[in-house]
């Protein structure tokens, strides 16, 4: 099937319902989100769905958010902990 080109009119009514479906769905508690595009073998594909449904998520991407919220958050906890401890260790130190 051959396509014609898209007109400059038609490229930018495209554009703009593409830009107001990603600003009603594209949405986070604070309002900012990004779009990520992944590429990932059918195999592990089907493996994070499987896992997202015992789980009890919707979907892959809710999934994968989530495990990344909880380990940035687990990240900045470490970091906290550790500054804390040297904070601790200096000072004992130095007494």
């Amino acid at each position: 099937m051959i396509r014609r080109a898209m007109t400059d009119a038609e490229r930018q009514a495209n554009a703009e319902r593409v830009a107001r479906w990603r600003e009603q769905h594209i949405k986070s508690v604070d309002g900012e989100k990004e779009r990520l595009t992944l590429v990932l073998d059918v195999g592990t594909k089907t493996r994070l769905q499987r896992i997202a449904d015992y789980y009890g998520y919707r979907s892959i991407t809710a999934l994968l958010e989530s495990w990344a919220m909880q380990t940035a958050s687990d990240i900045v906890d470490a970091t906290e902990r550790n500054a804390k401890e040297e904070i601790i260790r200096r000072s004992r130190k130095s007494a």
